[in-house]
């Protein structure tokens, strides 16, 4: 039987460069396998779906709990390597940007984080969380707000309150 591998659990806060240092990552991906670190490219970590399982509230508790019984590595053995290290970088597991009047920019972060610590329980994990101060992080996230569809005031309104 393998040993189980040591997690590094990268989250960056959007609009922090976590894409820029995922796509080096993904063409280092051979590189850092040679020194014992895997990387899982965010297409295929996506694409394993973890993220929507673990955040679904459509699952019942049953079906859920059967689910979270496997452990973070046995969902995902399919799309690393045997690498005693594996790095996630995953911006998305905080969730999206709230409303930029909110106290909160991240509404669910605590939500979000608390069910990802339930699926890597009985693992080791290093958790790297990227972020910015509000103020340099302010266009940015109401540029992903714009992205998102969503209904939002002037930024000039999100520059007074913030200020």
């Amino acid at each position: 039987m393998a040993l189980k591998p040591h997690w590094i659990l990268h989250i960056g806060a959007h609009k922090t460069g976590t894409t820029q240092l995922q796509d080096i990552l993904e063409l280092q991906r051979d590189n850092l396998l040679s020194q014992g670190l895997d990387y899982l490219p965010r297409r295929e970590f996506r694409g394993a779906k973890l993220k929507r399982i673990v955040m679904s509230q459509r699952f019942d508790r049953f079906s859920f709990n059967r689910w979270c019984n496997k452990s973070f590595d046995d969902h995902t053995r399919h799309i690393r390597n045997n690498a005693a290290t594996v790095l996630v970088s995953e911006e998305n597991i905080i969730g999206t940007a709230g409303d930029l009047l909110c106290n909160t920019l991240y509404p669910q972060i605590e939500r979000n984080i608390s069910a990802w610590v339930k699926l890597f329980e009985n693992n080791t994990v290093d958790v790297l969380f990227s972020i910015r101060s509000y103020a340099s992080l302010l266009v940015s996230a109401y540029t992903q707000m714009i992205r998102e569809g969503k209904s939002i005031s002037s930024i000039h309104q999100y520059f007074e309150n913030f200020y």
